[in-house]
């Protein structure tokens, strides 16, 4: 069984998943392996049971880098629907692969659009930890377009954190019987989903809130790790918000409300 700061980071994950399902781009920054290549297989099964097995893209030798691996992403067009994971994990003590990794996030980020337009799944592009202050600077666009930053550290420190973290059990949903807490769990998940492609300010505000029920209900269950899950969404759509609709009255609201559940 995996550590408590893997079940978060894979609630927050699947969650992601279950509402992007066409292209959405996320970087995981690994510390520990072993759990990145645990996150790996759960995404490769979570996408074959939704008929897209995962495309594994790894970078072997230096000489692999940056053009026969870029080649490998868009040049095989039978496979062009399907999720990619790129791994570009490898460390030395020259520096040699860190310049090989600039460069290869350096040309996909130029070829962005056709990155966007012609890879329909979520692409995850994974990254020593050490490299997290680099990404911006290698690939300003992709980091701009990003759906998740996945941390995937020290299992020691990770559950430390976690515990000294108080998940707030307020909300504005009213307590529920048990008897109808199922029910309305459905109801909340049913109205997410229909809400999952929202292309207007106003939908989109609409899916943060039902993210907040979601949380709220999941906060009654104690399914703690689900509920932060649906809080962090909600935030991060109040957040587009805010910059596609500037800082007035109601997007700063709606944001303080989103960090403090949060």
């Amino acid at each position: 069984m995996q550590p408590t700061g893997f079940e978060s980071i894979w609630a927050e994950l699947k969650l992601s998943l279950e509402w992007h399902q066409e292209f959405s781009l996320f970087f995981v920054l690994v510390q520990n392996t072993k759990a990145a290549h645990e996150l790996r297989q759960r995404v490769s099964d979570y996408m074959r049971s939704h008929s897209k097995p995962l495309r594994f893209i790894k970078a072997n030798t230096p000489a692999d880098l940056p053009h026969k691996v870029i080649q490998t992403v868009f040049n095989r067009p039978e496979v062009l629907h399907q999720p990619i994971w790129l791994e570009l994990t490898t460390l030395d003590d020259t520096g040699l692969w860190d310049q090989l990794r600039g460069q290869t996030l350096a040309t996909l980020n130029k070829r962005r659009s056709q990155l966007e337009n012609t890879i329909q799944s979520p692409v995850f592009i994974e990254l020593p930890y050490k490299n997290a202050a680099d990404i911006v600077s290698w690939a300003p666009d992709l980091w701009s377009i990003r759906q998740q930053i996945i941390e995937v550290i020290n299992w020691s420190e990770q559950t430390r954190v976690e515990e000294n973290q108080d998940f707030p059990l307020h909300s504005n949903t009213e307590a529920l019987p048990s008897t109808q807490l199922a029910e309305a769990l459905g109801q909340a998940r049913s109205k997410i989903q229909k809400l999952h492609s929202a292309d207007t300010a106003q939908k989109k505000r609409n899916l943060s809130i039902a993210l907040d029920e979601l949380g709220a209900l999941l906060e009654q269950t104690q399914q703690l790790p689900e509920a932060k899950a649906a809080f962090t969404q909600s935030l991060e759509i109040c957040q587009q918000l805010q910059q596609s609709l500037g800082d007035s009255p109601q997007v700063l609201r709606d944001l303080s409300v989103s960090f403090d559940k949060v």
